[in-house]
């Protein structure tokens, strides 16, 4: 009978870590409402409050898979409401009135959570019972198992629970001991990858706001200047049209800027928008290097491709886009009087164009994030950029049924390879 007592307590810790599973992923997904609310009320872009008002649609659904008591289908069911209010209304009352509801969701999940830790408290205290109980037979062995129970599944799972309301309390930086049952440490990896990940979005929309400001005030210090100077007296013509120029090189960089902050938008709502028709990838390549010709300051740009046409069904101006960023990005990241290499070919069913220079080169560790939204490689440091271009390059060759590829070394160069579906290949 005091064995099967043991094996009824066990299943019941078992369970008991389970339901606090549950409640760690409920804290998860209700965080995530939260950054999203956040993220929601501070975007004026429409794609990414549309795509952010779906994120929290989805993540209030799920959270309906952890509900385990009727108070918690209630706070869940007035989160809903209280969300749903907000984003019809769009005012700072509802906003207020649904993070305080996302708040509550997340408070009674770590009640739910102690509660839980209490139980086990209370089966290992049955445990010591028993175990008194068995002591004429099994002394050394019984005596064993409270201890065992006590050090390996109470404590891991009391400590979990008090690291979780630490982190509940503010405290962002706590991290979940691993240790205890397979249960326990399955619970306390999920809860310390779920606080890497909110520590890792609030450090990159910190970067990401200071890279885009800091991106911003120089060319606009610069045409500041040029108007100052334009202001500043009698200029001759052919000054007066130098700083023109230069103005229009300013307001395309900006531009340029914007474009790819709202192209990455487009890309994660996956609302990208092509006019697919033949185009001939040459046409595409010479319209490029004509515009990179300009910026491309002592580096010389050497283009290579057949005389038969290659062709693509596809956004002729997308692709632009998309090799343009990868052309741009070999001359910044080449050297003075460094060489640009622009090739194109049909290879059996893809039409592959290579953008190869002999610049800073990308470490391993670097290429594992390279295509990730504003992340950009330790040699980018001192080049301006926030780290859109081959995000934004791999997501118009996706939308084309394409792939982008990199090959790099350090202090030897990068090759960058856009790989296309080809319509037709043409007869040499």
């Amino acid at each position: 009978m005091a064995a099967l007592a043991l094996v009824l307590a066990t299943t019941r810790l078992n369970r008991t870590s389970q339901e606090l599973g549950g409640a760690v992923e409920s804290v998860r997904v209700s965080h995530d409402v939260g950054i999203d609310l956040l993220l929601h009320a501070h975007t004026q872009d429409d794609l990414a409050r549309t795509s952010t008002a779906a994120s929290l649609r989805d993540r209030l659904d799920r959270l309906r898979g952890y509900v385990s008591s009727p108070r918690e289908q209630r706070l869940l069911d007035a989160a809903l409401a209280s969300v749903e209010a907000y984003l019809s209304r769009g005012d700072r009352e509802a906003h207020a009135a649904a993070y305080e509801s996302v708040i509550a969701l997340i408070d009674i999940n770590t009640v739910q959570a102690r509660r839980a830790v209490d139980r086990a408290a209370g089966l290992n205290r049955t445990a010591h019972a028993l175990g008194i109980g068995m002591i004429a037979l099994l002394l050394v062995g019984v005596a064993a198992v409270p201890w065992w129970l006590q050090r390996r599944v109470v404590r891991p799972m009391s400590e979990l629970a008090t690291t979780m309301a630490t982190f509940g309390g503010g405290r962002r930086e706590v991290r979940a001991a691993v240790a205890g049952p397979s249960e326990v440490v399955t619970i306390a990896e999920q809860f310390n990858a779920m606080a890497e990940s909110l520590e890792h979005q609030r450090r990159s929309q910190t970067a990401v706001l200071g890279g885009v400001a800091h991106d911003l005030r120089s060319p606009l210090a610069a045409m500041r200047l040029s108007v100052a100077t334009l202001h500043g007296g009698t200029l001759s013509a052919e000054r007066t049209e130098a700083i023109a120029a230069r103005l229009d090189r300013l307001v395309g960089r900006v531009e340029r800027m914007v474009d790819d902050l709202l192209d990455a938008t487009r890309i994660e709502a996956g609302q990208l928008r092509l006019e697919l028709r033949p185009c001939d990838v040459r046409e595409v390549i010479d319209e490029v290097i004509e515009h990179a010709r300009a910026s491309a300051s002592g580096r010389d740009v050497a283009v290579l491709v057949p005389d038969a046409p290659i062709v693509v069904r596809g956004d002729a101006l997308r692709l632009e886009q998309a090799l343009g960023n990868l052309v741009s990005n070999a001359i910044k990241y080449s050297p003075e009087g460094g060489a640009v290499e622009v090739r194109a070919a049909c290879e059996q069913d893809e039409v592959v164009v290579e953008v190869r220079d002999r610049g800073r080169g990308i470490s391993e560790e670097d290429r594992s994030s390279l295509f990730q939204p504003f992340r950009r490689a330790g040699s980018a440091a001192g080049i301006a950029g926030v780290g859109l271009g081959l995000f934004v390059t791999r997501g118009i060759a996706e939308a084309h049924g394409g792939r982008v590829d990199v090959e790099s070394e350090v202090g030897r160069g990068t090759v960058v390879r856009m790989r296309l579906p080809a319509l037709r290949v043409a007869a040499p």
